[in-house]
């Protein structure tokens, strides 16, 4: 092998032992060339999001789209603009479906960009995402008729062919409220008509002009009207533009029936409608859920207390070999077992994901935590074979006991769990915070770091406790 320069001139004066910095790149380079592969598929993965920070920091200090902002709450931008001073393509310099897909200029300085012509955007400080809250209902069991035999359940691969099976399996009837035939009507992508809207963080209203829709699914009952986006995971946060443009734009047509606007995600096997309403419907950020349905296909949970009673009480504790994350939702974090199944770098999950890399470590260390998931020996995240018998039981009932028996190997889980059943659910936030810093012994927590991660444990155990069929 032939050295960089760097190693040959890295000395001590006088000496030919390399300084300390030297020895530590030999190191890297000579016995942990995975770190140097991974730092290769960031550049990779990385390159068009830097040429788009890099665009972006351009039209900001060309166009001077700050000051402009600051003056008038809002600037007016072109994909002209764009094409000419950027040379990049304005679709890809302007579709953030996630707040943490924004560059960081955006991103750094509050500012977020919606379409309002083809070919024209405005970018202020508006906030045009919305929360997805996870209420974890119990799940409702929906049924393919027998006759149906070319859907492959255990493999969607999907929203479209996840919307047909939520459609044959009379889902969308029961989130509608409906008993009568509902049809599959608009899909795909269209032009809006005109219509204006106000959005909070702007005095001034906006005005639509042909703008580009594109819908997921369209479902129409003699009464409603439902408009659905769907995604293959659970983002915290959402665009409402994918939902406010169809539904205005329906309304712009004359259209007398109601709108339902309707988030759908599907993970695991769980099939999630978020139901909305815009309360005001000339206001963007008007929108409020309304409520939540989850389903499962062709099985129920039966899930009792006595199943959480024995695995808690078969439990092996063992020590913690990391240190409790924070994070509220588990449910985010299982949605990323069947992506794992197939190795992943960070860099591929944010992008799968469409959030900040960072985010990827934040939801894997939930499973690196509970034993689900590991880092390989090229750095890359993966499951671990207790994971893979996880990603691969088809039974949903199982599948959760299997995560629940996992869980309960940790001591903190287990006491907080087994105080849980003792107070039926009142528990005190100041007593799980005084489990989980006595009982981390194997990786210590201090106070104020336990009272963090209390609230995170508890979330976990609710997320169990909501799985018993009553």
């Amino acid at each position: 092998m032939i050295l960089p320069q760097e190693f040959i001139l890295s000395k001590h004066p006088g000496t030919s032992t390399p300084t300390p910095l030297g020895v530590e790149k030999l190191v890297k380079l000579l016995y942990a060339p995975t770190l140097v592969m991974e730092n290769e598929m960031g550049k990779k993965n990385n390159a068009n999001e830097t040429k788009n920070q890099v665009a972006w920091e351009s039209l900001f200090d060309k166009l001077d789209i700050l000051t402009a902002i600051e003056r008038d709450q809002y600037f007016v931008l072109t994909a002209e603009q764009i094409n000419k001073i950027s040379h990049r393509e304005a679709r890809l310099m302007t579709k953030f479906d996630w707040p943490d897909s924004r560059p960081d200029i955006l991103i750094q300085n509050g500012i977020s960009i919606l379409p309002i012509n083809r070919g024209t955007y405005i970018l202020g400080t508006f906030n045009p995402y919305s929360s997805l809250k996870i209420a974890k209902p119990k799940p409702i069991t929906a049924t393919i008729p027998n006759f149906i035999q070319s859907f492959d359940t255990g493999n969607i691969s999907s929203e479209s062919v996840a919307l047909n099976i939520a459609e044959a399996s009379g889902m969308i009837n029961q989130v509608l409220g409906e008993s009568g035939p509902i049809y599959s009507t608009l899909t795909g992508r269209m032009s809006s008509d005109n219509f204006k809207f106000r959005i909070d963080g702007l005095e001034k209203p906006l005005a639509i002009n042909a703008a580009q829709i594109e819908i997921d699914a369209t479902y129409e009952s003699a009464e409603n009207i439902a408009i659905i986006e769907a995604k293959r995971h659970v983002p915290e946060q959402f665009m409402v533009r994918q939902l406010y443009y169809p539904y205005r734009a329906f309304l712009a047509r004359g259209i007398t029936k109601p709108l339902i606007p309707i988030y759908f995600t599907i993970i695991n096997g769980l099939f999630s409608f978020h139901v909305y309403e815009f309360k005001d419907p000339n206001n963007y950020s008007s929108i409020h859920e309304v409520k939540q349905l989850d389903f499962i296909l062709n099985e129920r949970l039966t899930i009792t207390v006595d199943d959480i009673q024995r695995l808690l009480h078969n439990a092996e504790i063992k020590p913690d070999k990391v240190t409790i994350p924070q994070a509220d939702t588990l449910a985010r974090s299982l949605d990323m077992i069947h992506l794992l199944a197939t190795p992943q770098t960070k860099f591929d999950i944010a992008e799968h994901y469409g959030f900040a890399i960072r985010q990827s470590d934040y939801y894997f260390k939930s499973l690196e935590y509970l034993g689900i998931a590991e880092r390989s020996s090229d750095r890359k995240y993966q499951l671990t074979k207790y994971g893979i018998g996880i990603d691969n039981e088809p039974n949903l009932q199982l599948r959760y006991l299997a995560i629940m028996k996992v869980m309960f190997t940790h001591e903190v889980i287990n006491k907080v769990a087994n105080y849980y059943l003792k107070t039926a659910g009142n528990v005190e936030s100041s007593e799980i915070a005084k489990i989980v810093y006595h009982a981390n012994k194997a990786v210590p927590l201090n106070e104020v770091t336990s009272q963090r991660r209390a609230s995170t444990i508890l979330s976990w155990v609710r997320w169990i406790f909501n799985l018993i069929d009553e």
